[in-house]
């Protein structure tokens, strides 16, 4: 693909991981062994992430879609859909033969979150990760809000894109007892992780201006971007290793337990053709 970069020079853009994570700041990029290594559906979230425009980007969960390059009339990226949609767009996409192996579905055309999230912990489509240490790129971290009234959707679903980081210094919210591992993600989602997040926005006044707009195709108010991004979030685990919660990447997130979120983290059995 061409692109033109500052300066006024074009140059040929490869889809890979390393080269669209250095023009987007996305940090250090991959090295080409971790590149090789990345399962296919979790190649294609990034790409969507390195190459939707803002003007293009949007979470909704209203006639929800995907569109990409080699789709019938689609000469870009677009993003227009939920977390769950978005995920199973990606495996679709990749011929993983993930989607196949969930055994209910709550929507005509699509799955909800209320399948994915029994999938994985009945290790249907997924082998359950228990421990946050063995957390890998690729694998999908999805939870259910226990205390439904307080929010809008029924839970959240991502993808883990790194290696985890133990973190020899826990930043806050503290909690007793257990350790913190910093991953980066990729979701599709109303809200930014971290002030990193691709879905950022740091100007005062475009922050306003976003959060003026208010509720749109089914979302909340925000003044970050919405739609898919990649930004940082923290798993907390006891002694043995075992995942207890998480919390966003911002200076004063929340900690979300077991008891607050039921958080389930599963590795794709990928049955490519």
């Amino acid at each position: 693909m061409n692109q033109k970069i500052p300066g006024g020079t074009r140059v040929v853009l490869r889809l890979k991981t390393f080269v669209a994570t250095a023009l987007l700041g996305l940090g250090a990029p991959w090295s080409a062994a971790e590149d090789a290594a990345v399962p296919r559906h979790l190649q294609i979230a990034r790409d969507f992430v390195a190459n939707t425009r803002p003007e293009n980007n949007a979470y909704s969960n209203r006639n929800p879609y995907t569109r990409m390059p080699g789709d019938l009339l689609a000469s870009e990226y677009v993003v227009a859909t939920d977390c769950s949609r978005f995920v199973e767009d990606m495996f679709r996409r990749a011929n993983s033969g993930v989607v196949e192996q969930l055994r209910s579905k709550t929507f005509k055309n699509s799955h909800s979150i209320r399948d994915w999230h029994p999938s994985v912990e009945r290790e249907e489509a997924f082998t359950r990760v228990w421990r946050a240490s063995d957390l890998k790129p690729g694998d999908v971290a999805v939870w259910l809000y226990m205390n439904a009234g307080d929010h809008t959707l029924p839970g959240h679903m991502l993808f883990i894109d790194s290696e985890p980081v133990r973190l020899a210094k826990p930043r806050k919210p503290i909690v007793d007892g257990l350790d913190q591992y910093e991953v980066w993600i990729i979701d599709t989602s109303q809200e930014a992780k971290s002030r990193d997040d691709t879905r950022f926005v740091s100007d005062a006044a475009l922050r306003d201006a976003n959060e003026a707009r208010g509720k749109e195709r089914g979302s909340i108010a925000s003044p970050n971007q919405k739609g898919v991004g990649r930004g940082r979030i923290r798993f907390y685990a006891d002694a043995n290793g075992d995942i207890k919660g998480v919390a966003f990447s911002f200076d004063k997130a929340r900690f979300h337990g077991l008891d607050d979120w039921s958080i389930l983290v599963g590795r794709p059995k990928i049955k490519a053709n």
